[in-house]
């Protein structure tokens, strides 16, 4: 594998640390690269003030990093729901993490596809077509903001998997929309990584890394689950992947968890 950056997510930090804190815990351990979780009480996107959005930025520039993306908590989030207020209240949601990236300088914006009820879907694709209406709306905002967006595999989404989603960017043709893909998320519904690699080629922008037992859906520390990390590696060299990789590890003490993830990444041979 070619040399990659490998960012830092901050899901982890949530509860304990806002976000301009947080960089300055993982810069101290040689982190340079960031994905936030746009989450009050670490960093809410509706309500930060210039002053906070001015720490953040300080905060990144003094210690030369760079903010690769914005992500929104999955459990907060629907953009193909059948309220109308609902849609409306996560579009506005986007925008606001979409305007808050663009004063930070981040690259992209995680959107993910809108949540489709596991019980009960719909037969038709009413449910696609909503999140297709929103996604145009907020393609345009980001347009205008200088950020570009990712969708992102979920199982709990209308598109879960690689396949789904470069169907749907092929169609759409947005030009400002790329893909990142979670590989412990592809994990959890059983799918190939080779095969999501594929699928997905020019799309690929950012790849998540994390642990999880085989039958579940986790962010564990890269070791302690079922993942092949040696088959991952070889896939994504295979498939000529370039991009930022970033450590999403949803455990207790974040930072120490960190730095163990890219330690393990490092020593199996991820040049990171």
């Amino acid at each position: 594998m070619a040399h990659t950056t490998l960012g830092a997510h901050t899901f982890g930090c949530v509860w304990d640390m806002d976000a301009a804190t947080a960089v300055d815990a993982l810069a101290a351990e040689g982190f340079r690269s960031f994905e936030f979780i746009a989450m009050p009480p670490h960093l809410d996107p509706r309500r930060a003030s210039p002053a906070v959005v001015r720490g953040l930025r300080r905060a990144v520039e003094q210690v030369h990093g760079e903010v690769l993306a914005l992500d929104l908590p999955s459990n907060d989030i629907n953009l193909a729901s059948t309220s109308v207020d609902v849609v409306d209240f996560n579009v506005e949601s986007y925008s606001a993490t979409i305007r808050l990236a663009g004063e930070l300088g981040a690259r992209w914006v995680v959107v993910l596809p809108g949540r489709r009820h596991l019980l009960l879907p719909p037969h038709d694709d009413r449910l696609l077509n909503i999140y297709r209406a929103a996604m145009g709306r907020l393609v345009r905002l980001a347009e205008s903001c200088g950020v570009r967006l990712l969708i992102e595999n979920h199982p709990q989404t209308l598109l879960p998997d690689a396949r789904s989603i470069a169907d749907f960017l092929t169609q759409e043709r947005y030009g400002r929309v790329d893909s990142v893909y979670d590989i412990a998320n592809g994990f959890a519904i059983g799918e190939d990584l080779n095969t999501a690699l594929a699928a997905l080629k020019v799309f690929l922008s950012m790849v998540h890394v994390s642990d999880s037992p085989a039958g579940q859906w986790r962010h564990d520390q890269i070791g302690q689950g079922d993942i092949d990390f040696a088959a991952a590696r070889a896939a994504l060299e295979s498939h000529g992947f370039e991009g930022p990789i970033v450590a999403e590890i949803i455990v207790p003490d974040p930072v120490a968890q960190l730095v163990q993830a890219r330690a393990t990444l490092r020593a199996g041979g991820w040049q990171v």
